[in-house]
């Protein structure tokens, strides 16, 4: 198993953290803990439309339909990495208010 820290420096590396939920997480409304990781070191998100996250990141994170095909799901992420890499300073902007969102919602104060 990868060492957790070894994980979160990639995303953080990477810049972006791509999250799909599964069936569970969708069904009984629980949100990946890779969203709060990605959000912790800063990262865009793309993201499915869980209803979690657009609740509490709204349009500060890039979206994918899970419910299309899978090459129609690739093209939606193909085009938000190039978005990202052809916009760089907003895309830096885009992270900045996801992990402010972050920090506003979910203090670590609150979860200790």
């Amino acid at each position: 198993m990868t060492n957790p820290k070894d994980f979160l420096e990639r995303m953080w590396s990477a810049g972006v953290a791509f999250v799909l939920h599964g069936d569970d997480h969708l069904r009984f409304g629980t949100s990946s803990s890779r969203i709060f990781e990605g959000a912790a070191v800063s990262c865009v998100l793309i993201c499915d439309r869980h209803p979690f996250i657009t609740k509490n990141f709204d349009a500060s994170v890039l979206y994918v339909d899970h419910t299309l095909s899978p090459t129609e799901m690739f093209r939606q992420i193909d085009g938000h990495m190039r978005w990202i890499l052809n916009h760089l300073g907003e895309a830096i902007e885009l992270a900045r208010r996801f992990h402010a969102l972050f920090a506003e919602k979910f203090p670590l104060e609150n979860e200790a």
